[in-house]
């Protein structure tokens, strides 16, 4: 029993076993086990190189992902903002045609007007003031028509009650992309209903 061998034991020694008793305790056992000639024990390089592989590919993932989500936020409190500033310039144009139909319905048609605060009122002029912080707000007015029906369409009779309006923000956000946000609503002299 001294030379027994297994696929992977190669020495396998018992000492003060007795063959007449094998049900005496087995004392001093020892167990070699080779390994495969040339290869060594523990991590080798390729493991080590796949280890670090797989947590540099984790950690790059994660970086790209919060930097994803960062962009997101920006670009969502932009936007927020944007809206806000086009609704602001829907009111502003609210503001001049409650002032004076005349004066608002003489205002020319498919043209920028931006928004302006001078003289403790809003005006729109067609002057470009330039960005406020990053945006850039503009409105534009056009003509509207009614259709046999008097329901408002892209053709028929021109209606001088009423003007289509259009307000747009536009900004450049991070990276250099222009996004934008338009409103489109109607305006009407419903002072001249009265």
């Amino acid at each position: 029993m001294d030379n027994y061998q297994l696929p992977i034991i190669n020495k396998f020694s018992m000492s003060k076993f007795s063959k007449n008793n094998p049900r005496k305790k087995i004392e001093n056992c020892k167990l070699k086990i080779n390994s495969p000639a040339g290869s060594s024990s523990g991590f080798g390089m390729i493991e080590m190189f796949v280890v670090i592989a797989l947590i540099l590919g984790t950690f790059v993932a994660m970086l790209q992902l919060a930097v994803f989500e960062r962009r997101s936020q920006v670009l969502a409190s932009q936007r927020i903002k944007a809206t806000i500033l086009t609704e602001q310039a829907l009111e502003v144009t609210r503001s001049v045609r409650d002032k004076s139909w005349d004066a608002f319905f003489a205002l020319s048609l498919n043209t920028a007007y931006y928004p302006v605060f001078s003289a403790n009122e809003w005006d729109l002029t067609l002057t470009n003031p330039g960005p406020t912080d990053i945006y850039t707000v503009s409105v534009q007015i056009s003509e509207v028509f009614r259709d046999g029906n008097d329901n408002i369409s892209s053709s028929g009779t021109s209606d001088d009650q009423t003007r289509e309006i259009t307000a747009t923000v536009t900004w450049t956000g991070q990276g250099g992309d222009v996004n934008d946000i338009f409103i489109t609503t109607y305006l009407t002299n419903w002072q001249g209903y009265q």
